[in-house]
């Protein structure tokens, strides 16, 4: 099963997720790619499990002049294309036992961009779960970087000097399927020694709070 089929099953075969070599590449390309989907008519729900990487995002958005709104729940998108950033446990999901709603039109209105990952699969699916509730087409699209603690945290210092000697560039995105091989084993091992699901405001204090070491 591949890192796309662990973090989002196959109900959504457009699902994608994208790794970068470092943090800072991944945040100026989230800022080009909202950029991008509001030039092709796209609103964008930009997606964090936690409070801190929600703020960078809204920072980040902010320092290149995109306007944005931060929901604590959710409200129905507009016509107009426009952004609104939001965490993961605020999103709508599908109510048991009704239909699957119908999409209107063959065009993504909608991009959900998650700029972060969880240990916890069930707590990536909620985007998946959220794009169902949607009524239109929607594109689910999730970023991190070798340097994101869920990465750090599996203890591969080799790895990110293995992908720079392959060629890889800071401004483009990692294309290894060695590695993601790795490390789709490596974080099926972490969610496994996640014992608890205590609150926390980054990634890395729910690792260091709920994940019990080797």
């Amino acid at each position: 099963m591949g890192f796309l089929s662990w973090l989002f099953g196959r109900r959504n075969p457009a699902a994608q997720i994208t790794v970068w070599l470092d943090e800072p590449s991944r945040s100026r390309a989230l800022v080009r790619e909202v950029r991008d989907d509001l030039q092709a008519g796209r609103s964008v729900v930009v997606v964090a499990h936690f409070a801190e990487a929600l703020i960078e995002a809204g920072r980040q958005l902010a320092s290149a002049g995109i306007k944005f709104s931060t929901l604590t729940t959710w409200q129905p998108l507009g016509s107009t294309p426009s952004v609104v950033a939001i965490l993961a446990k605020a999103l709508p999901r599908p109510v048991s036992g009704l239909p699957p709603r119908e999409k209107v039109g063959t065009e993504t209105r909608v991009v959900v961009r998650g700029v972060e990952l969880h240990v916890l699969a069930r707590e990536n699916d909620r985007l998946v779960q959220f794009a169902a509730t949607l009524p239109g087409r929607a594109e689910i699209a999730v970023a991190t970087s070798m340097d994101a603690p869920v990465f750090t945290s599996l203890q591969r210092p080799w790895a990110k000097s293995l992908v720079t000697k392959l060629g890889m560039s800071a401004d483009q995105p990692v294309d290894s399927p060695l590695l993601t091989r790795g490390l789709t084993k490596a974080l099926l091992a972490i969610e496994k020694r996640a014992r608890r699901d205590r609150p926390a405001e980054s990634v890395a204090q729910w690792i260091e709070r709920n994940v019990d070491p080797q």
